[in-house]
C-alpha cells in the first residue's frame, strides 16, 4: 500500500526544503570566513616587528588577555609592509598595532603612559589626547577579502 521512503532521499529533501525556506541556495552556500590584507605604512626603522591585536567587541578592546588574535610580522626594511590575516569569521573587528622596535614584546611608554614606539589603530577619528574607542576603530569583514591601510605614527606634541 505505502512505499518505503529512502532515508537518504528524505534527509536530502528536508535539507534543501529548509534551505529554500530560509532564502538560501544550498548549492551556492559560500564560506563565512574572510581574509584581511593589511598594508602598514610609515615604518621608520628596519628592525623589530609589527605586533597586531585583533578585537571583536567594545568590552574586550585593548584588553590583551581577551583579544581574538595576536599576530607578529617581522620587519626587514623601512617604508611599508604587507601582511595577511586568514580564516576570520565574518563579523565586526577592531585592530590595535605597534612597532616593537626593541623586540621585547611590549609597547614602550614614558612616565605618563604615552607610547614611545610607533602605533596605530584601524578605523578613523582617533585623538592622540585620549585612548581610542572601539566604535572609532571597528570595521566589518563581510566578504572574502578586505584591505586595510594602517599608518604607524609616534606620539608627538
Amino acid at each position: 500500500m505505502y512505499k518505503k521512503i529512502n532515508p537518504t532521499f528524505f534527509f536530502l529533501f528536508c535539507f534543501i526544503y529548509t534551505a529554500i525556506l530560509n532564502g538560501q541556495n544550498p548549492l551556492l552556500v559560500s564560506s563565512s570566513k574572510g581574509i584581511i590584507k593589511v598594508n602598514f605604512e610609515n615604518i621608520q626603522l628596519a628592525k623589530g616587528s609589527i605586533k597586531l591585536a585583533l578585537y571583536r567587541s567594545a568590552e574586550t578592546f585593548l584588553d590583551t588577555e581577551n583579544a581574538a588574535g595576536f599576530y607578529s610580522f617581522k620587519i626587514n626594511e623601512k617604508g611599508s609592509l604587507s601582511a595577511t590575516i586568514n580564516d576570520l569569521e565574518y563579523g565586526e573587528y577592531a585592530i590595535a598595532v605597534f612597532h616593537d622596535e626593541n623586540s621585547n614584546g611590549e609597547l614602550e611608554t614614558n612616565l605618563l603612559g604615552i607610547p614611545t614606539e610607533p602605533y596605530c589603530f584601524s578605523g578613523s577619528g582617533h585623538s592622540k589626547w585620549k585612548p581610542p574607542v572601539y566604535e572609532d576603530a571597528k570595521f566589518v569583514v563581510s566578504e572574502n577579502e578586505i584591505t586595510l591601510t594602517l599608518r604607524l605614527e609616534k606620539w608627538k606634541l
